[in-house]
């Protein structure tokens, strides 16, 4: 890694582990690194990955294991994690009110929530596709947007889906144009080759699992009855790798 003016250049060595959302975008970017001596890495750094830009929005975690060999975990998060850290309010009320009640369809409380963003000092935010949907009366007290959002994809039975600043409220739909063709029979599934396989010398073992159980009833005394066990109501059978 090496620190360029207000940003750090993150080389192939550090391979990042990508957590994908239900859009099958990449939402965090997690960087596991060691460098030979210590390096601060200040909040709100970021990296740039697959054309996306992903901000350090917490300190990152920092494990010595010698003078020279310092170990590092920084999380990058997209802007969807800013969703997390503002309250939704009535914006129109003076004092400005975080308990009221509200009625109105999808799009009057998501511009709402974008007021609320782009007033809280982090500008940009808008809304791109919304659905119309009949209007409903809500209650909000004390939460912050991101809940906000999610309780209005319960309530209107729907999605959303968050690229950058923009957000689509709305059935999160991919590839129309491009559908991916899919047929019963072998070889037609996503993938072929797909198969099993022991995780390395580990034995996958079979222990099972009784209702009623009690400290009395020891694993030994159990195993004489493994091959019955399916047959018993109220046991079942739990593969486990040790």
């Amino acid at each position: 890694m090496k620190r360029q003016g207000k940003y750090f250049s993150i080389y192939q060595s550090m391979m990042p582990v990508i957590a994908i959302g239900p859009s099958g975008r990449a939402t965090k970017v997690n960087l596991v690194f060691s460098l030979t001596e210590h390096v601060e890495i200040p909040v709100y750094s970021y990296v740039d990955y697959q054309g996306q830009r992903y901000t350090l929005w917490r300190p990152e975690d920092l494990t010595k294991h010698g003078t020279r060999n310092l170990e590092y975990s920084a999380t990058f998060g997209g802007y969807w994690e800013l969703l997390n850290t503002i309250k939704y309010k009535h914006l129109s009320a003076i004092p400005r009110k975080l308990k009221f009640q509200l009625t109105g369809k999808p799009r009057f409380f998501l511009e709402l929530l974008v007021d609320n963003m782009n007033q809280s000092g982090v500008g940009g935010w808008s809304i791109g596709t919304c659905i119309d949907a009949p209007e409903k009366t809500l209650a909000f007290s004390h939460e912050f947007c991101l809940d906000v959002l999610n309780r209005f994809a319960d309530e209107w039975g729907t999605e959303f889906e968050i690229v950058s600043k923009t957000i689509n409220f709305g059935k999160v739909e991919k590839f129309k144009d491009d559908p991916l063709p899919l047929s019963y029979g072998r070889g037609n599934g996503f993938k072929t080759g797909v198969g099993r396989k022991l995780q390395g010398e580990k034995t996958t073992h079979l222990h099972p699992l009784c209702a009623g159980w009690r400290a009395q009833h020891r694993p030994h005394r159990l195993w004489g009855f493994l091959s019955a066990a399916a047959k018993i109501p109220g046991i079942g059978i739990r593969r486990q790798t040790l």
